[in-house]
């Protein structure tokens, strides 16, 4: 077979020889090389030379995949379709593509070709209504998939232009941006009748061995049996709220059992119906893969697919970044290496592109669209040479990168959702600034490929890991877009970024306040006192809270402290000066999260401290350092007056904790795992008032299943993410924020109602927009300043519906016209 079968050219047939040199020069630039280094099994396989990973051809050449997505006859094209046909496939052969996926595929036969299913959607059974996951375990369902692989394959079995088959788009299988239900709870829901249903029943029979009193305690349940369950749809608590123990192990089990039962059934049917062909897997959606799904994967498929679009990390919703954590999902560092790591498998790179905003369905003016919402939330180019810059970036991080045996471009013309996602406009008009620029690179891809880096150990260091999404989001935003020139004031802004905040908190305004608010508690029979010079005075913390009783007060002169401490008394803890009296974690290896401070009883009031981890913060996800203040299950508790800084996950956590007031406190670099400076979980009546809340890794503000929450006058910035995000929280009064300069948004609700958002500034929220919202209602936006003086009402968009897909907006119909007098200790 010749190397035209696998070029780009059109279907001419070529009879002298400088045409046969042409087509063979052609075919050495876009992806295949001159000597046969494998042996010709007359079909596409995959091997591993030198430590680089390749497609082979049928004839035994390498060959690297640059792939385009939906080759597709345009709605808007009007001319003889056997024209367009000559015409696109002259264009894909001079750009330098190599490989179709999806589209109409019959219009160019003699083009490599990756087939692919869709299975997800296939529904028998009455109460299966998922969309993005089947009953795997229902018989009619697979007898359904077996059937379409058996007919499919009668005509592609013995195709040597077909590479391999994809079973499936962006399936759910664990939290992700679309739905945070695991895949435990997502089969939970399901009707009683289903397979699914039937299967997770008797799943948590089995892993609890019948006893219903084990499985309330871990569930937060209350059944006599465990055919109750077929009446429930959800169990008493979320499941990616749980860090660990034996609910998370049910989870982790039975991910590994739906994927175990989706793979082996699949690759089964398809290597019986066509063992010639590859199996490329499910092209995983890049967020939300846990590691069990990801190792069942890997035993039963060829190469892993995965849909990467690494530069719109975090599209729609930052608080994915903590399901991945707490679930163990893939991380989306070290460029996929953790795909490969965990499969040993090679990698596709089945889905990526970069739209642009200067090339927007023209009959809406770009502006509306913006302002109505309709443009989806990801990273946008500025200018179609902004386009070549970053598909430049990605191809070549692709090349260069051992383990990848191909990457593909989504998708070929521009669609009537007012995206560009298109190397061709809706009239079939190419953008050339970047199909020159793919023209160059994909013509070397066979070189760039042969150079690729060997596989490095990966070290998480300030260089990788964690620190490359830092530097991702918030450089990225610094930069506008690569290789564009920036200003020396832009330059220095950036590098500031990463220094740490001097805070000037030392004022004698300050000091004279804090020694009004704490001296009626100081003094007398009911002190006790830690440090300083005084007889009796205790040397640690917890020494002095060991002896005190309810209503007493433990007053603390300065100094470091080195310690963990429990606060299981009704008492006042008070330092001297929140400067200079510094209570400084100690990080202890343990199956528990370490906190420096764990209030254990109602009624404790905790102020005029520094609070910090040991050594400051580790800039990875794998070590941790202390986090700051936890109330779990106590009520009428005070936080006031502290600075919690350099700290792990928490800034200050709070569980199942009504009647709270967190006021006047400055907490800045949380940075780690989770990275949250408050977070507030199913308590009521919270006051959180007048705090300084800066640099972390999620949001400055969580507040999750809560009611009767007030936000108000607090510094919500620099935030890796999100300002503050309300997650199924009702009664909320967010009044009189300054929102600034958040990396992804201001403010995000997600499933909360009777919202007040008012008197806020939304200023510089970089990466996405000031404000949106899923499935949240009656709230009422007014008054707020949005950035610049508005004429028009400020348009909130947002999405809704069971999928969280369908667009909807509101309003703050009387947007302040300047921006509110609120102190910003940054001097912004």
């Amino acid at each position: 077979m010749s190397h035209a079968t696998y070029s780009c050219t059109s279907t001419t047939e070529f009879t002298d020889l400088n045409n046969v040199k042409k087509i063979q020069e052609t075919d050495e630039k876009i992806g295949f090389a001159n000597e046969s280094e494998f042996p010709a099994t007359g079909f596409f396989n995959v091997q591993k030379k030198d430590d680089i990973w390749w497609l082979i051809t049928p004839e035994g050449e390498k060959f690297y995949s640059v792939g385009i997505a939906f080759v597709e006859l345009g709605k808007f094209y009007y001319g003889n379709i056997s024209d367009w046909i000559d015409m696109t496939q002259d264009r894909l052969n001079e750009w330098g593509f190599n490989t179709l996926n999806g589209g109409d595929g019959d219009f160019f036969p003699d083009m490599p070709h990756i087939y692919k299913f869709s299975f997800k959607q296939i529904t028998v059974e009455d109460g299966w209504k998922h969309r993005r996951i089947p009953d795997v375990f229902d018989k009619g369902w697979q007898e359904q998939v077996r059937s379409i692989i058996n007919e499919t394959a009668k005509n592609l079995r013995d195709n040597p232009n077909i590479i391999g088959y994809q079973t499936d788009n962006e399936m759910k299988w664990g939290p992700d941006v679309v739905d945070d239900n695991t895949l435990l709870e997502t089969y939970m829901a399901a009707n009683k009748s289903t397979s699914g249903k039937i299967k997770t029943v008797d799943f948590l029979r089995e892993r609890y061995d019948n006893n219903t009193d084990d499985f309330n305690h871990v569930w937060n349940m209350d059944i006599e049996d465990f055919d109750d369950l077929f009446d429930y749809t959800r169990f008493g608590v979320k499941g990616w709220k749980i860090r660990g123990g034996r609910a998370k192990d049910d989870i982790d089990i039975f991910s590994r059992l739906v994927a175990k039962t989706y793979f082996n059934f699949i690759n089964s049917v398809l290597k019986a119906a066509d063992p010639n062909h590859l199996n490329l897997g499910v092209r995983f959606f890049f967020q939300g893969v846990p590691l069990e799904v990801l190792e069942e994967c890997g035993k039963y498929v060829d190469v892993i697919s995965v849909n990467y679009y690494r530069m719109n990390v975090w599209t729609y919703d930052p608080s994915v970044h903590i399901y991945s954590e707490l679930f163990g999902c893939v991380s989306l560092d070290d460029w996929m290496y953790n795909y490969h790591a965990v499969t040993g498998k090679p990698l596709l790179s089945s889905e990526y592109s970069f739209p642009g905003r200067d090339s927007i369905w023209p009959i809406i003016p770009k502006a509306e669209l913006i302002e109505r919402g309709i443009i989806i939330s990801a990273k946008y180019a500025y200018s179609q040479e902004g386009r070549a810059n970053l598909f430049e970036w990605y191809a070549k991080k692709c090349l260069n990168t051992p383990y990848l045996v191909g990457h593909t471009w989504f998708s070929y013309r521009d669609k009537l959702n007012v995206v560009n996602w298109g190397l061709v406009n809706l009239w079939d008009e190419p953008y050339e600034p970047l199909v020159k620029r793919m023209t160059k690179i994909n013509k070397n891809a066979t070189e760039l490929h042969e150079n690729a880096s060997p596989i490095q150990k990966v070290k998480k260091s300030a260089e990788t890991g964690f620190q490359f999404m830092i530097n991702q989001i918030f450089f990225n935003n610094c930069m506008k877009e690569p290789n564009i020139s920036r200003t020396q004031d832009e330059k220095i802004t950036c590098a500031n970024v990463y220094k740490t905040l001097d805070y000037d908190v030392k004022g004698e305004d300050d000091i004279s306040y804090y020694n009004t608010k704490v001296s009626k508690y100081v003094g007398g029979e009911n002190t006790l006192y830690v440090g300083g010079g005084g007889s009796g005075n205790y040397s640690k913390i917890q020494d002095a809270i060991d002896n005190a009783s309810d209503g007493d007060t433990v007053f603390v002169y300065n100094g470091t402290y080195s310690e963990l401490i429990n606060v299981d008394k009704s008492i006042n803890l008070l330092g001297q000066d929140k400067n200079e009296t510094i209570i400084s974690g100690t990080y202890e290896e343990s199956d528990s999260e370490n906190m420096v401070i764990t209030v254990a009883s109602d009624h404790v009031k905790i102020m005029g401290f520094t609070i910090t981890g040991e050594g400051g913060y580790f800039l990875d996800f794998f070590l941790r350092t202390c986090s700051g203040i936890s109330i779990d299950k106590y009520e009428n508790c005070t936080i006031s007056g502290n600075i919690l800084n350099n700290l792990g996950n928490w800034g200050i956590r709070a569980r199942q904790s009504n009647n709270k007031t967190i006021t006047d406190n400055v907490i800045y670099n949380v940075l780690n795992k989770i990275g949250c400076n408050i977070f507030i979980d199913s308590s009521n009546n919270t006051c959180i008032k007048n705090n300084i809340l800066l640099k972390n890794t999620i949001c400055c503000i969580w507040i999750s299943r809560c009611r009767d929450t007030s936000i108000q006058e607090n510094i919500v910035s620099h935030s890796l993410f999100t300002g503050i995000i309300l997650e199924s929280s009702n009664n909320t009064r967010i009044y009189g924020n300054a929102i600034q300069e958040n990396g992804h948004a201001g403010i995000l609700l997600r499933n909360s109602n009777n919202t007040i958002i008012t008197s806020n500034n939304f200023i510089k929220n970089i990466n996405c927009r000031s404000a949106f919202f899923f499935n949240s209602y009656g709230n009422d936006w007014n008054g707020n300043y949005w950035g610049r003086p508005r004429v028009l009402p400020k348009c909130i968009s947002g999405k809704r519906g069971e999928d969280r897909l369908t667009p909807t907006v509101v309003f703050d119909w009387f947007p302040a016209q300047e921006p509110y007098d609120i102190d910003w200790i940054m001097g912004g």
